[in-house]
């Protein structure tokens, strides 16, 4: 409002209020068309660009487009763009459109009432339409009348404002219903098993956006058949390109493909143990937190089908992973011979494995341990005493068991100047033995649930024995010092007692460890080839495997008497004639028909592989290979920086899973002696390298490779240290 004064100051009226308004802040705008708008999204049809602009202040005055890249999505940032104007929130393009762009997109913003000028959308709206229908294919048949007959189509797509390539190829056996296999860029197409990959495009051989005028297209279709006869189809064939044009004209041909061998049964097997179908998936009982792997087997061994898929009834009791394998040419993933289980929770849950038809169940009654499993009980130390006084503070020699001590006493014939505590499997306190010889006595201990309740009602001269529910002794605890207060000096049991500090030191050297070896390991040509030769040895010896026992049995139906089937190689590795033996140990040169007939055998079998795992299936196998020896680091890194820090810097130890030792404690001994001081350097290290398996066994974030390579680990430490 508004009013006048006199010089003499006299003041007229008010005026009307006016409204002022102030908006600084640019409008939004986002899409809402509903048509794919993606980078590699194509239409045969026009288009309407949607979208919504959010302004609260003074309201939207109109938008603005671009066809330039304003934020750098295909080539370099346009900072000046060609912009148009329009009040409505709706853009109509159509295949003609900036006809001259190899690639169309547009960005949009809005513009305020009050000047401001909103920001470009983050991403474009990608507008790829093609309405011109691809060519007819050509077809030709590759290895026809075997068990795996290939399609091979090959088309290009018509020339048009923007060339979409051809997407997929559109089949029919018998004029029965469409079936439709992924094409690929003709450069990048191989036999599945030539063993070439294809490293040229980045989605599965494919081009990205617009392709080349004149670049054909062509894939590699397998016809199998699961029949129990073999099967002559007429075989129809279209192109169809990535805006969803099908060609007008078709490609056809006649094939016949061999009846293949099914899978009849699915064998469940873990580790060595055969699961019965409907059995429990494991031995012995199954707990919250626990990882086990399973493998399923086809029924007959030399089934064409080789994958299996896995499910879990109840995911909320126990998950089901397994690696699957990723189909090059159809750029669909198959199933994994193998799966990792885990236990969830308790509760009841079926396991089924699937072949093809055929499939096996095992069940998982999983159970939680109970919280009460470890109990802590107070006992005297074990120990001998040089001077033979008796005097507990007389300098003298400490051992982790009774067995360790009682090993002392029949070696050094000092049997009455020193103290042992005794007790049975069931971790019962039996008996100890006096410094005056007074053996078998029996005497009893309080139990307590925790190490805590049991380290405050302990006296000095006294620690902490830790058995678990089954009596097993696990560990060793503190009890009090001289001064009255808790010491932490013994060690053994699993408490998870890292600062998160150190724990923050454990992990990253872990990690930095683990790190190192993969890189280390994805770059190790030799050990890659190495794997990769045992792997395609695996294959080649399967496949013989196969193969010689499909001829023996031809020839048995043909008469022979056959005992074994030798094949000889030349110095190029090819075949250079098969022999075999007959019962009466003479060996005989295979006719030319038999000959062929075990190399279509074995070939058969080769391509099944290949086709299932992919021209580099090797690289699954490696990449668990990796996993496996990673987690061994990150555990094996742990375990040396944990008792490292424990120690004071003093001692590092080190637990080799494979043969079962561990190596540092002894070293330290026979270098700095046998003293109480130095006895509770090694039980700190010893403590703390167990606590931090037990930490990677219990964390919820460990990979599964490294529980595993915890476990055994923690197993080997528990055997050296703990029995």
């Amino acid at each position: 409002c508004i009013r006048a004064v006199s010089t003499d100051g006299i003041a007229g009226a008010w005026s009307n209020p006016v409204k002022l308004y102030i908006d600084r802040t640019g409008p939004t705008v986002k899409f809402t068309h509903k048509w794919a708008d993606g980078f590699d999204d194509w239409h045969n049809t026009s288009l309407v660009v949607e979208h919504v602009p959010a302004d609260s202040e003074s309201g939207l005055d109109h938008y603005e487009y671009t066809y330039d890249d304003v934020m750098g999505k295909v080539g370099n940032k346009v900072t000046n763009p060609t912009t148009i104007k329009i009040d409505s929130g709706k853009l109509n393009v159509n295949e003609y459109t900036e006809s001259a762009r190899k690639q169309l997109f547009v960005y949009v913003r809005a513009v305020d009432k009050a000047g401001n000028v909103g920001e470009w959308t983050t991403n474009p709206a990608y507008i790829n339409i093609d309405s011109v229908k691809p060519q007819t294919p050509t077809l030709k048949i590759e290895d026809n009348n075997t068990k795996l007959v290939y399609l091979r189509p090959i088309a290009k797509d018509n020339d048009s404002v923007r060339i979409s390539g051809i997407r997929k190829f559109v089949y029919t056996l018998n004029d029965g219903k469409e079936l439709e296999y992924e094409a690929r860029g003709s450069d990048c197409d191989f036999k599945p098993e030539s063993g070439i990959a294809c490293k040229w495009y980045s989605i599965a051989g494919n081009f990205i956006g617009p392709v080349p005028k004149d670049q054909q297209f062509s894939a590699w279709v397998p016809i199998t058949n699961t029949g129990d006869k073999d099967e002559t189809y007429k075989v129809k064939i279209w192109a169809v390109d990535k805006a969803g044009n099908k060609s007008d004209g078709y490609a056809e041909d006649t094939i016949t493909v061999k009846k293949s061998t099914p899978a009849k049964k699915v064998q469940i097997k873990n580790g060595d143990y055969e699961v019965p179908d409907g059995g429990s998936c494991t031995i012995l009982t199954s707990y919250v937190g626990e990882t086990f792997e399973l493998a399923a087997l086809p029924v007959p061994s030399d089934s064409d089908e080789r994958n299996a898929t896995w499910t879990s009834s109840n995911p909320n009791v126990a998950t089901v992973t397994y690696l699957t394998t990723f189909n090059k040419r159809t750029g669909k993933e198959t199933g994994g011979r193998y799966a990792t289980v885990t236990i969830k929770s308790a509760g009841s849950t079926v396991i089924t494995a699937k072949i093809g038809n055929a499939k096996a169940e095992c069940t998982i009654n999983a159970e939680t341990k109970a919280s009460s499993d470890i109990q802590y009980t107070i006992m005297v130390p074990m120990y001998y005493d040089y001077s033979g006084s008796g005097n507990k503070n007389s300098k003298g020699t400490y051992f982790a068991t009774y067995y360790d001590a009682k090993y002392a006493m029949n070696e050094l014939e000092l049997g009455k100047d020193y103290e042992v505590v005794s007790f049975d499997a069931h971790g019962k306190i039996v008996h100890y033995i006096a410094p005056k010889g007074d053996i078998g006595k029996i005497i009893s201990f309080d139990t307590y649930d925790t190490i805590e309740d049991a380290t405050k009602a302990s006296s000095i001269g006294k620690y902490v024995v830790i058995t678990n529910s089954r009596g097993e002794v696990i560990g060793y605890g503190s009890a009090q010092n001289s001064t009255g207060s808790n010491s932490s000096s013994w060690a053994g049991a699993y408490t998870g007692s890292f600062s998160s500090e150190v724990e923050d030191k454990i992990t990253a050297s872990a990690e930095a460890a683990a790190d190192a070896k993969r890189t280390k390991l994805e770059s190790d040509k030799d050990m890659i080839n190495s794997f990769k030769e045992n792997y395609e040895k695996n294959n080649d010896d399967y496949s013989n495997e196969i193969a010689e026992k499909k001829t023996i049995e031809k020839m048995e139906e043909a008469g022979y008497k056959v005992d074994d089937i030798l094949v000889h190689y030349n110095k190029d590795h090819a075949i250079d004639k098969i022999t075999y033996i007959t019962k009466d140990g003479n060996q005989h040169v295979l006719n030319d028909d038999l000959k062929n007939y075990y190399i279509e055998e074995y070939n058969k079998i080769m391509a099944t592989i290949r086709n299932e795992d992919g021209s580099d299936g090797y690289r699954f196998e490696y990449q668990k290979e990796i996993e496996s020896k990673v987690g061994e680091e990150y555990v094996s890194s742990a375990g040396q920086t944990a008792s490292n820090i424990a120690s004071g810097g003093k001692l590092t130890l080190t637990t080799n899973t494979s043969t079962g030792e561990s190596f540092g404690a002894n070293d330290y001994y026979e270098k700095n002696g046998y003293t109480k001081e130095n006895a509770d350097i090694v039980s700190s290290a010893i403590k703390a390298e167990g606590d931090a398996y037990q930490n990677i066994i219990n964390s919820s974030s460990s990979t599964p490779a490294q529980k595993d390579a915890a476990k055994k680990a923690y197993s080997t430490w528990y055997k050296e240290y703990m029995t």
